[in-house]
């Protein structure tokens, strides 16, 4: 079988979960970002998105760097950042709302991220 489809066919599988789709676009996005972040950013309870950041760093598609007590997460596999470009995904919106200077969604954007 060839190599490369090989490669392709686990960052689909690995991606195959709309939150972990959701987080590896917002990592392509931002280029970083921490569990409590992603938390904020989805509306997700922190244990589960910890078990699909699991997922995603056991799958090579990204790489954690301690910072003191926080660990930042990068998108760490050029083939699923040429995925995610090359796919155009819209599904990182809610990442518009977010407040830098509060690190917190707006109500509206809470919203419209869960019912995504």
């Amino acid at each position: 079988m060839n190599k490369k489809a090989i490669e392709y066919a686990k960052i689909f599988n690995a991606l195959s979960h709309p939150l972990r789709l959701q987080i590896a676009c917002g990592l392509l996005k931002h280029k970083r970002c921490n569990v409590n972040t992603m938390v904020a950013r989805t509306g997700v309870a922190q244990a589960l998105v910890s078990q699909h950041v699991k997922n995603l760093k056991d799958s090579g598609i990204i790489e954690g760097t301690r910072d003191g007590n926080i660990i930042w997460y990068t998108l760490c596999s050029p083939q699923t950042i040429e995925l995610l470009t090359n796919a155009n995904l819209d599904i990182c919106q809610c990442n518009d709302c977010h407040d830098e200077r509060e690190h917190e969604l707006t109500d509206e954007c809470k919203d419209n991220c869960k019912s995504e």
